[in-house]
């Protein structure tokens, strides 16, 4: 469990420092490898129950909407519905007060 965190940690961070300073190939590398290391610390949980596969639901749908942004400017429409998909994913998986 621990390398699963090192290994999000470093992928997002080599994503960050690209963004700054590094190679145009380094960002688009990272941003997708560093979401796709998440989706797999979260399906390494002993049980899945209906909670876990909206959270991992909303993770890739984040996933997709993260390798939206990088193509060009057309498909950021696509990219904030991918976005507001994960949003709502995400809200779905609160109890109720």
């Amino acid at each position: 469990m621990l390398w699963s965190f090192l290994a999000v940690l470093f992928s997002g961070w080599l994503y960050v420092d690209a963004t700054y300073r590094g190679p145009q190939w380094q960002r688009w590398l990272f941003k997708p490898v560093t979401l796709l290391l998440l989706v797999g610390l979260a399906w390494q949980a002993p049980t899945l129950n209906t909670t876990d596969y909206l959270i991992l639901a909303g993770l890739i749908a984040t996933l997709v909407g993260d390798a939206l942004t990088l193509l060009p400017r057309q498909q950021m429409l696509y990219a904030i519905g991918a976005f507001f998909l994960s949003h709502l994913l995400y809200t779905s998986v609160l109890p109720p007060a």
